[in-house]
């Protein structure tokens, strides 16, 4: 992250279980990147649940700031009873923010 900042670049976090579902321990870093790095991330993609939401990452030291948003994507098989679907998203050039999600799933009934 330190080189993305060098060179005034943006990101995205992707991963497969949510910071949020870890130990504490991981947590607490994953929470302590997010405060250092919040101008940087744009967004986070995770996935998991094989539900679709989104969420927020809000500030340790001011829980009414928010500092980071996520998206928890559907997911391509059929666990947990779902349908499989997957999420097309829009992003803004300038911003690198999405600005757009569509879902599509396939009803298996």
């Amino acid at each position: 992250m330190k080189q993305i900042e060098a060179d005034q670049g943006l990101a995205y976090i992707a991963g497969h279980v949510q910071p949020f579902n870890f130990t504490l321990q991981f947590g607490a870093r994953y929470q302590a990147l997010m405060e250092r790095y919040q101008h940087i991330v744009r967004v986070g993609l995770y996935g998991h649940t094989h539900d679709q939401y989104w969420s927020v990452t809000k500030s340790v030291t001011n829980p009414e700031k928010v500092i980071g948003f996520n998206q928890v994507g559907p997911s391509g098989t059929t666990g947990m009873m779902e349908n499989p679907s997957y999420a097309l998203v829009d992003v803004d050039e300038e911003t690198m923010m999405p600005v757009n999600w569509r879902i599509f799933y396939m009803d298996l009934e």
